[in-house]
């Protein structure tokens, strides 16, 4: 691209996205005169020696975020829009966008702008959200949306078997309690051992219970582990340890004697729930 055709490239992004061009392009520029031929200045001075291939790219994110936006509400005008931390995140968008190595890093910094016209999301998190639209790989971004899409069921699995568990202690402490009063009397009655025979029966189908769910949880285990398996060693480390590191998933068992340090039983964090919606929005 010629500097001479600079001008033309922002005039045709503006064309394309005529209701956010102008706004946005000054908050890339910080320049109230861009379209004049002082834009090519302003350009090089915020991309440097790489400013073909980072202007494209913001051409490329206004894009994407144009046609984001005439999905979800072709009405939605944002040049009239009021939410200054919108402003902030779509000037940082385009920052990033600017540096965005990949067309899906450019794609995911698009999808979180249009999830937060659509959830208005704590700033906070949301501008985490771009960091990680970044920072993340497209194989990072697959293996979390399978933990995140197995995680209710992980979640259900730990409220039904605590259920079930205590359930099962409560039997057996009564039993035991029962057996106690059976051993102080001088004969042991036909109804006693009635009785413990009851709780006999409840406390084998608790543990039948207890087992299933054992067995369901380990199906989502596996389904987890074959997402993985895929995986060379030394890349599942990094990437797994990647994510933890970023705040995406984490180790129920750590501390424990429990903990055996499979990735495939980590659980998802609040961040990592918001990050997949975002990038589901579009």
């Amino acid at each position: 691209m010629k500097k001479e055709n600079l001008e033309d490239n922002l005039l045709a992004v503006k064309t394309a996205f005529k209701t956010i061009a102008g706004p946005m392009l000054a908050a890339v520029t910080g320049d109230a005169f861009v379209g004049t031929l002082g834009a090519n200045l302003v350009f090089e001075t915020l991309f440097g020696v790489h400013a073909e291939v980072k202007i494209q790219r913001v051409i490329s994110f206004v894009e994407k975020l144009e046609k984001g936006i005439r999905k979800i509400d072709p009405d939605f005008d944002i040049s009239k829009s009021d939410r200054v931390e919108l402003w902030d995140l779509i000037e940082e968008g385009i920052r990033k966008a600017s540096k965005a190595n990949k067309e899906e890093k450019i794609e995911r910094l698009k999808q979180v702008i249009v999830g937060q016209i659509i959830y208005d999301e704590d700033f906070d998190y949301v501008s985490r959200y771009l960091d990680l639209a970044m920072a993340l790989n497209e194989t990072q971004i697959s293996i979390l949306s399978v933990f995140v899409s197995t995680e209710p069921r992980i979640e259900k699995y730990h409220t039904n078997y605590k259920s079930v568990n205590a359930k099962r202690q409560g039997l057996t402490e009564k039993r035991d309690l029962r057996i106690a009063e059976i051993q102080l009397q001088k004969f042991r009655l036909k109804e006693d051992n009635q009785i413990i025979a009851r709780f006999d029966k409840e406390i084998y189908e608790t543990n039948l219970e207890l087992s299933n769910l054992g067995k369901d949880f380990q199906a989502i285990i596996e389904e987890r582990k074959k997402k993985l398996d895929s995986l060379k060693e030394q890349e599942y480390h990094f990437l797994m340890n990647d994510l933890r590191v970023l705040g995406l998933i984490y180790n129920p068992a750590e501390g424990k004697v429990s903990n055996t340090g499979d990735y495939a039983a980590f659980r998802c964090t609040a961040l990592a729930f918001g990050l997949i919606k975002f990038l589901s929005s579009t």
